[in-house]
């Protein structure tokens, strides 16, 4: 009968599914023990970090559009964290930046946005870190990839190897001079390596998507003579089109990416449009969180004002700069 074909139609198909998963574990398990014995070396050298900044604090800067109301000057005399396109923030050598980290392959990072290559991407990257002591972190997938373009020669490179996705890493570890799982995005890697690292107290910055409302856009795209564009158009507008042509693309980009107008800033010339939603934050944040609290470690979340933070303690950043930035740590 039709129900009878359909239910053996529907056996099947799960059976061929469970046999791709069996094989893709399978093919999984044997390319990272592979990748052990090539790179146990590379991780190994990571023992080195383990503790190395016990009981200070970290601040781990992400690329959302909240960055632009951080002074970066202000973190000068701080531990800081970055990651991704973070280099091309027009004050990001006030950081003197100490630890920075693409945890992608270089062939999976999304360039297509910005319009580079893998090799201008990291050489951006080396020749923007004019501290000649940061500390890097890669995917040891990208060793082979640098060492052919004599790319960030000289510099302090550290590779990691990590388990990913979450549903398949069992217990979370954070051991760089191992196979890590805690590796789920470019922030829990930091939060992961910062905990290694000792640090005991973090700060995040820049992390809209763990705000609620949602902060959405990345800091570059209010800059105009950047490239790069996350939403297809940046939310930047002439004063000079009139108000109802400026309307109509704000309506377009809520239509596109659906998002929401939050409100709208003047800036010289230019009106500037932020945008919010109502996605949940990750739930990979929570993960994060519970680690770090099991590891006595207090996150800290820079949010601005009338945003909250589900997840992590939201704080200003006004009161970071009164309360916290009051006593300088020396490096």
């Amino acid at each position: 009968t039709f129900w009878q074909r359909l239910l053996m139609n529907s056996f099947q198909l799960i059976k061929k599914m469970v046999l791709l998963l069996r094989a893709e574990k399978a093919i999984k398990t044997v390319y990272y023990s592979y990748e052990d014995i090539i790179h146990r070396n590379s991780v190994k050298k990571n023992e080195a970090l383990r503790d190395a900044y016990r009981n200070q604090r970290c601040f781990i800067l992400g690329t959302c559009v909240s960055l632009n109301e951080i002074n970066l000057h202000l973190l000068a005399g701080e531990y800081t964290f970055g990651c991704n396109y973070l280099y091309s923030h027009k004050n990001f050598k006030d950081l003197n930046i100490d630890f920075y980290t693409v945890i992608s392959h270089v062939r999976e990072f999304n360039y297509d946005n910005h319009y580079d290559t893998p090799y201008s991407f990291y050489s951006a990257i080396n020749n923007n870190c004019v501290n000649k002591d940061t500390i890097f972190f890669f995917s040891c997938a990208n060793k082979n990839f640098f060492k052919k373009n004599a790319l960030l020669d000289g510099r302090k490179v550290h590779y990691v190897k990590f388990i990913n996705p979450h549903k398949n890493r069992g217990p979370l570890v954070n051991d760089l001079s191992k196979r890590i799982t805690l590796f789920g995005g470019v922030l829990s890697f930091m939060v992961s390596a910062a905990i290694y690292m000792g640090f005991n107290e973090v700060y995040l910055c820049g992390c809209g998507y763990t705000y609620q409302p949602v902060l959405e856009y990345f800091f570059y795209d209010e800059y105009l003579d950047f490239c790069a564009h996350s939403y297809y158009q940046k939310p930047i507008f002439s004063i000079d089109i009139s108000e109802e042509e400026r309307d109509k693309k704000i309506r377009e980009i809520e239509s596109q990416n659906g998002i929401r107008l939050y409100n709208i800033k003047r800036k010289n010339s230019y009106d500037i449009a932020t945008f919010v939603s109502d996605r949940q934050v990750h739930p990979d944040h929570r993960i994060i969180k519970a680690f770090a609290d099991a590891n006595n470690v207090k996150i800290y979340n820079i949010i601005p004002d009338v945003f909250t933070s589900p997840v992590y303690k939201g704080v200003s950043w006004q009161y970071v700069v009164e309360n916290v930035l009051a006593v300088k740590q020396v490096k």
